[in-house]
């Protein structure tokens, strides 16, 4: 395309020999229709462009540009508005392999996804617009001749990969890319220490990863983020420091790191927040002091079988205790938010203490379990979507409902809402159920785990079964001694 770009330009070029008069220099009227026959081109050719647009509404009522249907327009100016709706979003490889050497975003724009305009290999110099928060993984990958990106403070988050293969960010000197407000984007030192500084507001992700020198971290309490993998596969990492604590650290910020893998205790610390549990106790009760249980603290740990949580637990984190099969009684202590599918799949959960202090449960928050009965306090206000009585069907792909689904314990109108919406028997909660101790959890090598009787008024079908039983080994064992006889 450029190649024919050229060619057309050169033979304009042949046309504007001297004495002819077919390029003869405008007089002061003909420069002003000159003027005004640009501003007409560039007018329709942005009407051009809204008509080749793909698009679609987004949730809040506002659009996303999902594609384009032109190939060789040197300027390309994305509309604000469209059918009197406002366009927020650049979806994901909307823009990708676009020709233009110039593209206008619209003053509009809140998002950027991924790939939005990966290998446009014209396009030299690009204005995120002041507003714009978000820019996705590999936003502007491989665009080729990018020299300059104009990134506002409001962007907040960037995407691993998002200029990669740009003059613009191979040409940046310093150890640190820091772009937006305060988004680490990438370390490419190749020391064994980093002292993140305090400018930086979040350590984006893969940030820092993929560094086999670096063997201590030191990060500012200016950071409030630590997102995904951002010091992953950092194998010789053995030594991080937080001089405060950040308000959210991903799951795998620090997978395949020395810190990680071979912790200097079963309990991994950071602040008063508890980062991830690195223990393979069947009996865990978590020390004092800790305030928030990190998302999937102890997500597939299937050793853990009894859990006690102190009272001074406010947050347990979403997936937190995903999938800990093993797991048959917990004590929340007085934890006030439970997060999304923070107990999802723990098959062998019978007994949960949720305290008296509960708010929120978070959506499929104990979907998967094995409870009979839950016990919501007075407190509790909010209760998400399939949070109780649900499980995951892998055949249908989808969340069904049990069919011996928990009795719900509770006075609070959240609970009575839910137990109206889905199906659930509701009774009024007696006062000991939030305060009985756990059941004794008895494990052997050669029985599997199992409980003592439940608590409440759960325990008289419990008695009545196991009296039954009782009076029938008698009866065998009777029966056995008058055959003897």
């Amino acid at each position: 395309m450029k190649q024919i770009r050229s060619r057309l330009v050169s033979l304009l070029a042949l046309l504007c020999i001297p004495g002819m008069t077919v390029c003869a220099e405008p007089d002061e009227t003909t420069a002003a229709e000159t003027q005004t026959t640009e501003e007409t081109t560039t007018t329709a050719t942005t009407a051009d462009v809204r008509s080749k647009l793909t698009y679609e509404e987004t949730p809040t009522g506002s659009l996303r540009i999902t594609g384009f249907a032109w190939t060789d327009e040197r300027r390309v100016e994305l509309p604000a508005v469209i059918g009197g709706k406002t366009v927020t979003e650049i979806g994901q490889y909307a823009m990708e392999y676009c020709f233009a050497d110039e593209i206008i975003l619209p003053g509009s724009l809140l998002y950027i996804a991924d790939s939005a305009f990966a290998q446009c290999a014209y396009v030299k110099k690009l204005t995120v617009p002041t507003g714009c928060r978000y820019i996705g993984e590999k936003a502007f990958q491989d665009c080729s001749a990018l020299e300059e990106v104009v990134i506002p403070q409001t962007v907040t988050d960037i995407g691993c990969m998002a200029f990669d293969g740009t003059p613009f960010y191979r040409n940046l000197t310093g150890d640190l890319a820091i772009f937006g407000d305060g988004v680490l984007y990438a370390w490419r030192g190749d020391g064994s220490t980093l002292e993140i500084p305090d400018t930086v507001k979040t350590v984006a992700p893969f940030a820092c990863s993929n560094h086999p020198a670096l063997t201590s971290v030191t990060v500012s309490d200016s950071v409030t983020r630590v997102q995904d993998c951002a010091f992953g596969n950092c194998p010789a990492l053995s030594q991080v420091t937080f001089e405060g604590q950040p308000d959210e650290i991903a799951a795998d910020a620090f997978a395949d790191t020395k810190w990680y893998t071979e912790p200097a205790s079963d309990f991994l610390m950071i602040g008063d927040m508890l980062y991830a549990y690195r223990g393979k106790d069947s009996t865990v009760t978590v020390p004092d002091g800790v305030r928030i249980i990190n998302t999937s603290a102890f997500e597939w740990n299937t050793d853990v079988a009894s859990l006690t949580l102190p009272d001074s637990v406010e947050e347990i984190g979403r997936a937190a205790f995903w999938r800990c099969e093993g797991l048959q009684a917990a004590a929340l202590g007085n934890v006030k938010h439970i997060g999304e599918s923070a107990f999802y799949g723990c098959q062998a959960l019978r007994d949960l203490r949720l305290g008296n202090s509960l708010e929120s449960l978070g959506d499929c928050a104990l979907a998967g379990t094995a409870l009979r009965t839950v016990s919501l306090p007075d407190t509790t206000e909010q209760i998400g979507t399939m949070a109780i009585g649900y499980f995951y069907s892998p055949e249908r792909n989808q969340y069904e409902k049990q069919t011996d689904a928990p009795t719900l314990y509770s006075n609070t109108e959240a609970a009575a809402a839910y137990a109206k919406a889905n199906g659930l028997q509701l009774e009024p909660l007696p006062e000991e159920e939030n305060t009985e101790p756990l059941a004794e959890i008895t494990t052997t090598e050669s029985e599997p785990q199992g409980f003592t009787g439940p608590t409440g008024t759960a325990w008289i079908p419990a008695v009545l079964s196991g009296g039954a039983l009782v009076l029938l080994a008698l009866i065998v064992l009777i029966i056995r001694r008058i055959v003897r006889k």
